[in-house]
């Protein structure tokens, strides 16, 4: 995930179909708010990439939580 992330190299240069995927990947938004704080660009690019965050956060931790219970139980 690191790799594909855009820390490294941007994102913009693997293709469309590179794009898309990666751009549901937590970590790339993290890579462009943290980009956009450092760059000053906070207007439009920061609350985007925060507002991804959360809603993937409200989705995705229900969903560990409730694979880790079932492990646990069995």
């Amino acid at each position: 995930m690191i790799f594909l992330s855009g820390i490294f190299f941007p994102r913009e240069g693997g293709g469309e179909a590179f794009e898309w995927i990666t751009w549901f990947l937590p970590l790339s938004h993290s890579v462009t708010g943290a980009r956009a704080l450092n760059e000053g660009q906070v207007l439009w690019a920061f609350p985007a990439a925060l507002l991804w965050l959360t809603i993937a956060a409200v989705i995705l931790i229900p969903i560990a939580v409730l694979m880790i219970r079932r492990r646990i139980i069995k």
